[in-house]
């Protein structure tokens, strides 16, 4: 039992400091996969870790670390560098609209200014 608590807590600490999706798509698939409970809203999936079975929560382990091991040994990349794409800044002039009224529209906005009295 005090395995499976470990356990929980390495997944909580990977899903919690993760800055990719790499361990949200792990947990993603296995819900789909193994048909799991869990709710869903604009700040991500909830998925409540203690109360699934220790097989459940071994298959979530297991492929968390996994996913670690491809990474840890994938060694031999190279760092990418960033595509600087030149912005070209565009001057805007501001012009002045000329406003053409007939004469029913400048007598509204000409009642439009007096103040009733009651």
């Amino acid at each position: 039992m005090d395995t499976n608590k470990n356990k929980i807590y390495y997944i909580q600490q990977k899903l919690l400091y993760d800055k990719t999706n790499k361990y949200y798509s792990i947990i993603n698939m296995l819900i789909k996969k193994y048909n799991l409970e869990y709710s869903s809203n604009k700040n991500g999936i909830f998925l409540n870790i203690s109360a699934l079975e220790s097989k459940v929560i071994d298959i979530i382990y297991n492929n968390f670390v996994n996913s670690e091991e491809i990474i840890n040994s994938n060694t031999d990349t190279k760092e990418l560098n960033p595509i600087i794409i030149p912005t070209i800044k565009k001057e805007y002039k501001l012009t002045k609209d000329k406003l053409n009224l007939d004469k029913f529209d400048k007598f509204l906005l000409q009642q439009s200014k007096t103040n009733i009295r009651l």
